[in-house]
């Protein structure tokens, strides 16, 4: 029972909130040429090909969450201004995360 207490808090330790999650340092930060909604459906296709997404709509743009129960994975903002497009990521890393990776490469390829 005590062994199965200590892996529960080591669970949910690795959980996120979103509010924790976008109070990180970004993931990748850039203006793109396209529109928010160009730049929107790019990275849906391919986030979503990858895990479970989440869209939200934001004043200014969009919001791509990925995660479950509450609990922030990857999230996008995608955010119109003065007919710039900036995109903002927090997705989490670690060295052995393949589709966090990836996540981030599809963030950088719909440039």
């Amino acid at each position: 029972m005590r062994s199965l207490f200590l892996l529960l808090v080591l669970v949910l330790s690795g959980c996120t909130t979103l509010d924790e999650r976008v109070s990180q340092e970004p993931s990748n930060n850039f203006i793109t040429n396209k529109s928010a909604e160009e730049y929107k459906n790019c990275l849906l296709q391919s986030w979503a090909m990858l895990n479970q997404v989440t869209e939200v709509r934001k004043p200014n743009g969009y919001r791509i969450l990925n995660g479950q129960m509450g609990f922030a994975g990857a999230v996008a903002d995608i955010m119109e201004d003065a007919g710039q497009t900036r995109v903002v990521t927090y997705i989490p890393s670690s060295s052995w995360a393949v589709i966090p990776r990836k996540m981030k490469q599809s963030a950088e390829n719909c440039k």
